[in-house]
């Protein structure tokens, strides 16, 4: 098989959305879905697979139904996949023939959306898997762990590519930039000192730069630039987030990236230069999921643990709207494909709230 196919009962591949107009069952607040979940007693840990699902997806409920039936065992294809640990994140390719699920033993398992086989299994990682995505060219798949370490992994042999070392403590997110030239990391744990973003070239696997900010509890919270055959530049030191990192994204024009934190902030930091361009201050915990709007890149969404999301203008800084009505933290929030809905997704341990909402943000 050369670089960059897909396995061929994967080829051509891709699950149809629902018949137009009808409303999406996950979009109405619910404690639970599947009817499955229930007789088995599965109770919340159903509705936090099925947040992620959401939140990586694109909100596709035919493909949320695939993965829950195999979940629950149920009788398709996908009880060919067998996972043996559970999964802790899962992408949806961009051509939708394939999925990449991490577990907690930290494989990665390529998985075929029409037949539900797994045709790879990606072994590198030696601890959760927290996040993975595809390149746009669904060639390249990219990983985050537990373990402190990126990895990227060729799709169409399942090989490792490369290993990205900088970070020393665990990878809460990993994002491609829309050219598919650059990554960008974040972590963070309560006993490590590295609560930090980086950004690597993806060619070479070179740190492009590091955003070094204040200390607090004397962990050094940074953001990092990594790129191949290049120095970061010591003028791009500026200050940086004071807690553990949680999310970060690119925008569309992969120009700046949005990072979310413990500290109860979102920062906008410009790709070239490695300023901080803004830091937006509203909500009240600390900052779980964040996306830029795929139409308007000056608009983006965060969900926080104050259980509220919030629209904010990426130029001004300012906070557009404030979303309230979920009891519990938010877990993910996601645009829809032409910027005017949003979906999220709410729960938490000892929390009541394990539901979907859908919110109209287009007026």
């Amino acid at each position: 098989m050369q670089r960059g196919e897909h396995a061929p009962s994967c080829a051509g591949t891709s699950p149809q959305n629902g018949a137009a107009g009808s409303a999406p069952r996950h979009m109405t607040p619910c404690v639970c879905h599947c009817a499955a979940c229930r007789a088995a007693g599965h109770g919340n840990k159903c509705v936090v697979l099925r947040m992620g699902l959401l939140r990586l997806f694109d909100n596709q409920a035919d493909v949320v139904d695939l993965v829950l039936r195999h979940y629950h065992g149920g009788a398709s294809g996908w009880d060919m996949a067998g996972f043996e640990k559970p999964v802790v994140s899962m992408q949806y390719g961009p051509a939708g023939d394939v999925i990449a699920a991490g577990d907690s033993s930290g494989r990665i398992h390529l998985i075929c959306t029409q037949t539900g086989a797994k045709f790879f299994c990606l072994e590198g990682h030696s601890d959760f898997v927290r996040c993975v995505q595809f390149s746009t060219d669904a060639k390249q798949l990219v990983s985050g762990s537990d373990d402190k370490t990126v990895r990227l992994w060729d799709v169409g042999s399942g090989k490792q590519l490369k290993q990205f070392f900088g970070h020393s403590a665990p990878i809460n997110d990993v994002r491609f930039s829309s050219d598919d030239t650059m990554l960008v990391s974040c972590s963070g744990h309560p006993h490590d000192n590295d609560n930090s973003v980086r950004l690597w070239d993806v060619e070479t696997g070179k740190e492009l730069k590091k955003l070094e900010g204040h200390s607090k509890d004397n962990k050094d919270c940074t953001c990092e630039f990594y790129h191949w055959g290049k120095k970061a530049n010591p003028a791009c030191s500026v200050q940086g987030h004071s807690g553990r990192v949680f999310a970060c994204e690119f925008a569309p024009d992969a120009k700046t990236i949005v990072s979310g934190s413990e500290d109860e902030t979102l920062k906008i930091w410009n790709v070239a230069s490695g300023t901080c361009q803004a830091t937006l201050e509203g909500h009240s915990e600390y900052v779980i999921c964040l996306q830029f709007n795929p139409t308007n890149p000056r608009q983006l969404v965060s969900g926080s643990a104050d259980k509220t999301i919030r629209l904010w203008d990426v130029d001004s800084g300012k906070e557009l709207k404030k979303l309230e009505g979920h009891s519990a933290q938010i877990n993910g929030v996601r645009f829809s494909l032409d910027g005017t809905m949003l979906a999220s997704c709410s729960g938490g341990y000892r929390q009541d709230d394990n539901s979907v909402r859908l919110w109209d943000v287009g007026s």
